[in-house]
């Protein structure tokens, strides 16, 4: 399914549960209707600007130059949330997420220099630019 019709389904779907509450259930106070139509509006504006600027359109698997997980990213990611929980829990937290923050970015930069690495080697063996296709499954032709 396209991007922008999940997103669209989405509104469609939080403007019918709106309209249900109000009809059915009756929302006291103009808050709820509000919330739930906005969010519904949001929604389709979400899904009319990503239909119009061409977003979430499959893209070809030569155009990627990106590994499909990273341990490392999520690391990151992680030590991030820690780092902002230190503030509330105390320096001890911080300094061990800060500590974890260096070991992510060295492993993000141990990746992104594999990488290329592989992409040029790829493409010194070949010729041409790599195939994660052919690099994933040895012996195929592309």
């Amino acid at each position: 399914m396209r991007a922008p019709l999940v997103f669209a389904a989405w509104g469609l779907g939080l403007g019918l549960v709106g309209l249900v509450g109000l009809l059915v259930f009756g929302f006291e106070g103009a808050e709820a209707p509000a919330l739930f139509g906005g969010a519904a509006a949001v929604m389709l504006v979400v899904a009319l600007f990503m239909a119009l600027a061409g977003l979430g359109r499959a893209v070809q698997p030569d155009a990627e130059a990106v590994a499909d997980l990273s341990p490392a990213t999520v690391w990151l990611a992680v030590s991030v949330v820690l780092l902002a929980a230190g503030a509330e829990l105390g320096l001890w937290l911080v300094l061990i997420a800060a500590g974890a923050i260096a070991i992510g970015a060295a492993g993000l930069v141990r990746e992104l220099t594999a990488q290329r690495a592989a992409a040029r080697g790829a493409q010194q063996h070949r010729g041409t630019a790599p195939d994660r296709r052919t690099a994933a499954a040895p012996g195929r032709e592309a």
